[in-house]
C-alpha cells in the first residue's frame, strides 16, 4: 500500500498511513436530488453499453493534485483565516462536497542553502510548508517536490536564473545531500508525507524568466545516481525519479539517451506535457520503462479549444480528457500546475484576487473531484470499456473492499444512456459536473435484472460507485 514508511528509531509508521475513511469513496454517501437514472421515458440520445471487468486490474493509483508553490504566498496574506480554512477544506477535505485533491507539489528552494552544510530552513519557503502542514489536519497528501534551480553557488553561472547554467561536476554529491536534508527536514521535522522528490523541475528549458538549471541526459545521468545512491544509502523511503522534462518527446529523449541501468535504478518517471496540451497526439507512453510514471504539471490551453472560456465546462471537460488519457497508459494519477493563482486564468484551480479577500474555484477544479474524490489514492485501476465514442470511461476499486467507481465523461452534444454491467450490490450513487452542477449529489440508481442504467447528459462529467447497502462490497 501507498504511504508506508521506514520506521527510524522505533517511531510508528502510522501518520503515513490513511485510515479506512480517508481511503473510502464517501461522495456518495449523501444521496442529492439530480436524477441520473436512464431507461424508459429518458428522452432523446444515444445508446451505449459500459462493461467493467473488476478482474482486469491495472495500475495502483497515487492521487490527484496541484501545486502548491508562489501563489501560496499570495493565499496566505490576501485571504481571511476564515477563507483560508474553507480553502483548505474545500481542496483536500474528503467529505460533503469537497474536491478531495490527495497529492500535493512542492519546490524545493535554494534561496536558504548558502553554503556546504549551512541551511535556513525557513528561507522563502515558510509559506509553503504552513499550507502544507493545513493539508495534513485535512489528509495525509503525500507530497511530491522538485527544484527549480540548485543553490547558485552549486552552479557554473553562480545564479539561480537558467540562461547558460549548469551544475558544476564537482556538486553532483552536493545536490544529493541537498536533496536527502530537504526530504529528511520535512519528513522528520514538520511531519510532512514527502513520497516522492525528482532532480530538475523542466531540466532543457534555458530561455525562460522563472529559475532554472539547464542538464544534459549525460550530466541528468550523474544526478539521478548520486542521488539515488545517497538516499538508498540512509534507508530512505523517498523514490527519487526525473526526469521533469517540460513534454513528452523532451523526457523520452533524456531517459533513452541514458544508461539502461540508470532507467531501471529510478524509481519513478516524472514528466510534463506541454506539446500535448494543445495537440493531444503528442502525449506519449512511457510504459516501456517499466517504471511508476506521474504527470507532475500541466495547465493552458488555448481558447479556442476550450471553446472560448478558462472558466466553464468545455474547459472542464479538456481536463477530463487529458486525465483519462494519462490513466489509460497505466499513469499513476494526475497533477495540475497550480493550485491558485492571483489572476483570473487557465494556470490554476482557483483565482485569488491580490488585495481582497477573494476566492473562487473553476470548473476544471471539480471535474478533478470526479477522479479525486472516487478514485482514491491505493484504488486499482480495473478494465471498462463503452461502445461509444462520446464516452470516456475509468474505473478503479478500492484495494480491500473492491468496491468500484466508474467516472463517465460525455464529451458530445447529446445525452447518452447507459447500460452498466459488471458492478457489484443493488444501488449505486453519483455526482455529477456540468455547466449547471460543480460537483452535485444524485439520487440513487437502483439495479434492475443485475445491471444499471443512468443518463449521462450532454457534455458532462458523471460518477457513481457502488454502495454498500447491508455488506461490505
Amino acid at each position: 500500500m501507498l504511504f508506508l514508511r521506514v520506521c527510524v528509531g522505533g517511531e510508528s509508521n502510522d501518520k503515513w498511513t490513511p485510515s479506512a475513511r480517508q481511503l473510502q469513496n464517501t461522495a456518495v454517501e449523501t444521496a442529492g436530488s439530480v436524477d441520473i437514472s436512464g431507461g424508459a421515458g429518458t428522452g432523446s440520445g444515444a445508446s451505449a453499453t459500459l462493461i467493467v471487468n473488476k478482474a482486469a486490474t491495472r495500475q495502483e493509483i497515487w492521487g490527484f493534485g496541484a501545486a502548491i508553490t508562489e501563489p501560496a504566498k499570495f493565499f496566505l496574506r490576501d485571504l481571511s483565516a476564515a477563507h483560508q480554512n474553507e480553502v483548505y477544506d474545500l481542496f483536500f477535505s474528503n467529505e460533503g462536497g469537497n474536491i478531495g485533491l490527495t497529492i500535493a507539489r512542492m519546490q524545493i528552494y535554494p534561496e536558504g542553502h548558502t553554503a556546504p552544510g549551512v541551511y535556513d530552513w525557513k528561507a522563502n519557503a515558510l509559506y509553503q510548508d504552513q499550507f502544507a502542514l493545513e493539508i495534513y489536519k485535512r489528509y495525509p497528501a503525500p507530497i511530491t517536490a522538485a527544484p527549480w534551480s540548485p543553490p547558485a553557488w552549486m552552479k557554473t553561472t553562480n545564479s539561480l536564473k537558467a540562461k547558460d547554467s549548469a551544475l558544476k561536476p564537482e556538486h553532483y554529491g552536493s545536490l544529493a545531500q541537498w536533496l536527502y536534508d530537504w526530504t529528511q527536514y520535512r519528513r522528520e521535522h514538520l511531519g510532512l508525507n514527502v513520497q516522492w522528490v525528482s532532480i530538475q523541475n523542466e531540466p532543457n528549458a534555458d530561455d525562460v524568466v522563472w529559475n532554472g538549471c539547464n542538464y544534459t541526459p549525460a550530466e541528468m545521468e550523474k544526478a539521478l545516481r548520486a542521488t539515488i545512491k545517497l538516499f538508498r544509502s540512509k534507508e530512505s523511503p523517498v523514490m527519487v525519479g526525473g526526469p521533469e522534462c517540460g513534454n513528452d518527446k523532451s523526457a523520452q529523449d533524456f531517459l533513452d539517451a541514458m544508461s539502461k541501468e540508470t532507467v531501471a535504478s529510478m524509481d519513478w518517471i516524472a514528466h510534463h506535457g506541454y506539446k500535448s496540451i494543445r495537440a493531444p497526439q503528442n502525449d506519449l507512453d512511457f510504459r516501456k520503462y517499466k517504471k511508476p510514471v506521474l504527470m507532475t504539471e500541466l495547465c493552458g490551453g488555448t481558447l479556442k479549444q476550450s471553446g472560448g472560456q478558462n472558466d466553464d465546462i468545455n474547459d472542464g471537460l479538456m481536463w477530463a480528457a487529458h486525465i483519462q488519457r494519462a490513466l489509460s497508459r497505466d499513469e499513476k494519477g494526475f497533477l495540475f500546475w497550480q493550485l491558485m493563482r492571483d489572476t483570473k486564468a487557465n494556470q490554476s484551480l482557483m483565482e485569488l484576487k491580490t488585495g481582497h479577500d477573494y476566492y473562487h474555484p473553476f470548473k476544471r477544479a471539480f471535474v478533478f473531484a470526479n477522479y479525486s474524490r472516487f478514485i482514491r489514492p491505493g484504488y486499482i485501476v480495473v478494465n471498462a470499456s463503452a461502445n461509444i465514442r462520446n464516452l470516456l470511461v475509468t474505473a478503479a476499486k478500492h484495494p480491500l473492499t473492491g468496491a468500484t467507481s466508474v467516472v463517465m465523461v460525455n464529451h458530445g452534444t447529446s445525452d447518452i444512456t447507459v447500460t452498466l454491467k459488471g458492478l457489484a450490490g443493488n444501488v449505486i450513487g453519483g455526482r455529477i459536473t456540468n455547466a449547471q452542477y460543480n460537483f452535485a449529489a444524485t439520487r440513487d440508481v437502483a439495479a434492475s435484472g443485475g445491471v444499471f442504467t443512468v443518463k449521462i447528459p450532454a457534455r458532462s462529467v458523471v460518477s457513481i460507485a457502488e454502495k454498500q447497502t447491508g455488506g461490505a462490497l
